[in-house]
C-alpha cells in the first residue's frame, strides 16, 4: 500500500462512516508531520477564523444545487434533523433544543455597520419571467404556493399530546428591565414591512378601485378613521416608512374560564 497513488485507491463513495481515517498534513506552512484524523473529529472540531487581514468576504459553507431534470421529490441544498426521542422508563432531560441556531455578534464602540445586520437573510428569486402557467399560485386559483419561509408545527404521529404556544417568538433581551419597563434601547418595531433599502411591499387605499385592488397588496391604507385610544395594548409597526400602530384589546381565552 505504501507504493500507491492516492488516485490508485478504492473509492469509498456512500460509505464512509464516523469512524474512518483520512490523511492530513499537520501544521503545512511550519513543521509538517503527517498525522491521521477520524471523520468524526475532522467535521466536529472543524472551524474556521478569518483574521482582520482577509477581506475576501468568503463562506464557511457554501452551496449551489441546480436542478435540471424532472424530479417529483424535494430538494434541498441543506438540511439538518435534531432528535430528541426516549421512551424509556426513565427520563431523559434536554433543556433547550434548537433545529438550528444563527448568531451575529456586533461588539464594541468602534464597531461600524452601514448596510443592515440580521440573524439570517432568506431570498426567494423569482425572476426571468417565471409564468403564472408553471408556478400557478393560490391568487391566480392554483395549488403552487410561494412563501419566503415556511413554519410548520408538525405531528407526524397523529398523537401530539401538548399545546405548542406560537409559530414566533420575539424576544428582546437588552431592552427591558422588567415584564412592562421599557429599557433605553428597546427594539423601536414589532416589525417593518418595507424600507428604503429593501424594497418597498404593494401598498394601496381603500377607495382604490383598480381591479383586484384588494388582492393585488398586502397593505391597505384607510382614511378618515379616527384613532382609537381605548386599546389595551399597541403594537408599534412600520410600513414603507411609515409608522402605525396595531390596536388590541384584552380577551378571554377561548376554553378559559
Amino acid at each position: 500500500m505504501a507504493d500507491k497513488k492516492m488516485t490508485a485507491l478504492t473509492d469509498l463513495s456512500t460509505g464512509v462512516a464516523s469512524e474512518d481515517i483520512m490523511h492530513v498534513v499537520d501544521d503545512p506552512g511550519g513543521s509538517p508531520v503527517n498525522k491521521k484524523v477520524s471523520v468524526f473529529n475532522l467535521y466536529g472540531n472543524l472551524n474556521h477564523t478569518t483574521n482582520s487581514g482577509d477581506a475576501s468576504g468568503r463562506s464557511f459553507v457554501r452551496t449551489n444545487t441546480t436542478v435540471n431534470v424532472t424530479h417529483t421529490g424535494t430538494v434541498s441544498p441543506f438540511e439538518t434533523n435534531m432528535i430528541h426521542s426516549h421512551t424509556g422508563s426513565t427520563s431523559n432531560t434536554v433543556t433547550n433544543i434548537y433545529g438550528a441556531k444563527f448568531n451575529v455578534n456586533v461588539a464594541g464602540s468602534n464597531a461600524v455597520a452601514t448596510g443592515e445586520i440580521a440573524g439570517s437573510l432568506i431570498t426567494v428569486d423569482i425572476s426571468n419571467s417565471v409564468a403564472k402557467a408553471n408556478v400557478n399560485t393560490s391568487y391566480y386559483g392554483g395549488d403552487a404556493r410561494v412563501y419566503g419561509q415556511k413554519i410548520t408545527i408538525g405531528d407526524s404521529a397523529s398523537n401530539r399530546g401538548t399545546k405548542p404556544d406560537a409559530f414566533i417568538c420575539l424576544n428582546d433581551d437588552g431592552g427591558y428591565t422588567a415584564a412592562n419597563h421599557p429599557g433605553d434601547q428597546g427594539v423601536q418595531y414589532m416589525l417593518e414591512m418595507g424600507s428604503a433599502t429593501a424594497g418597498f411591499v404593494a401598498a394601496a387605499s381603500v377607495a382604490n378601485t383598480t381591479a383586484h385592488a384588494v388582492a393585488n397588496n398586502i397593505v391597505l391604507f384607510s382614511t378618515g378613521i379616527t384613532p382609537r385610544n381605548d386599546s389595551d395594548a399597541r403594537v408599534r409597526i412600520k410600513v414603507n416608512g411609515t409608522e402605525y400602530w396595531l390596536h388590541a384589546t384584552s380577551n378571554v381565552p377561548y376554553g378559559a374560564s
